[in-house]
């Protein structure tokens, strides 16, 4: 019938009873209080069952046969949506299948240049790391030169180009 656990034990509850308060289809349906309301309401919601305005407040089921047509009903609905849903879906991915195929290859050409620019960037990144070191192991070298007081014997000179930084060691005499 299309109903979920807790919809077919208050079902039947309500089936034994005819017609019965939330305290007594909680009892007979071994379903928490609180799940019976919010079962009841999804019922109300399928056309399964009715409250009847009393005090306190009861539900009866509605007739097996008006429920059974209210229930394939609204499969049906539910199968007529999906069918339509499909077919439209099926039609657009015919109309934009050259589309995506040409976008598909896009998103390969942008993943090379993005994989392209993260090595390139890497390898600036490494350079940069490099000339960090050898300008932190001069100044180490002039640090301990200055605390000493002795003599260079050589001088260390950094060159920046528009590709790369290059060192020279110039020998003094």
């Amino acid at each position: 019938m299309g109903l979920t656990i807790l919809e077919a034990r208050v079902y039947l509850a309500l089936a034994k009873a005819g017609k019965a308060t939330i305290a007594t289809i909680s009892k007979t349906s071994k379903v928490a209080r609180p799940d019976v309301y919010r079962t009841l309401a999804k019922m109300q919601e399928k056309g399964l069952v009715e409250k009847i305005l009393a005090i306190p407040t009861q539900f009866k089921l509605i007739p097996m046969k008006q429920s059974l047509l209210t229930l394939l009903e609204n499969k049906r609905n539910e199968f007529l949506e999906v069918q339509e849903k499909t077919t439209e879906l099926f039609l657009n991915f015919k109309e934009n299948n050259s589309k995506s195929t040409l976008r598909e290859d896009e998103a390969q050409l942008r993943l090379i240049s993005e994989q392209a620019t993260v090595r390139r960037e890497k390898g600036v990144l490494d350079a940069v790391q490099r000339s960090f070191d050898e300008v932190t192991r001069t100044r180490l070298c002039l640090l301990t030169w200055m605390m000493s007081l002795k003599p260079c014997k050589g001088v260390l000179k950094f060159e920046l180009s528009s590709t790369n930084l290059t060192k020279k060691y110039y020998q003094t005499s």
